[in-house]
């Protein structure tokens, strides 16, 4: 269903992912955010500074979004309903290591299909084209400071 290999030894790798539908009973454990925090706050410092440190474990712990902490980096989601496709889901920040991030990607895409999504929405740096295939470039996002 989209992951290659052996599932269960891949998530056995990571501490998010527990078995092959990517569940987990550490899934938003909020124990893990203090330990993940530095790479979610450099992951929100590139992305724009969204969210501050207490907005990011409030959006957490209320649900609104999903920590997904790993052993050398951390991604958070959000999951939004959207008029015309059911469910897609936003990756907010993410940042550590990057091989064991794209690795995990698959087992996040399992997780997301679970839980109803039938997108999955990346935005970052030119590079992660390169080292997420199956995703395509669907725009660009610019900014402009209006202060």
């Amino acid at each position: 269903m989209g992951v290659r290999g052996n599932a269960d030894q891949l998530a056995a790798r990571h501490c998010w992912f527990g078995n092959e539908t990517g569940r987990s009973p550490e899934m938003n454990n909020i124990e893990h955010f203090e330990r993940v925090w530095p790479w979610l706050a450099a992951a929100l410092e590139h992305a724009g500074k969204t969210h501050r440190k207490e907005d990011l474990r409030r959006c957490i712990e209320e649900g609104v979004c999903q920590l997904h902490p790993l052993r050398n980096g951390a991604m958070v989601t959000t999951i939004q309903v959207h008029p015309l496709w059911s469910q897609g889901c936003q990756l907010v920040a993410s940042r550590g290591n990057l091989q064991e991030i794209v690795e995990v990607m698959p087992l996040l895409e399992v997780w997301l299909r679970s839980e109803g999504c039938t997108r999955a929405v990346v935005s970052g740096r030119q590079g992660w084209l390169k080292r997420l295939p199956t995703y395509h470039q669907m725009g660009v996002i610019m900014e402009k400071d209006l202060t």
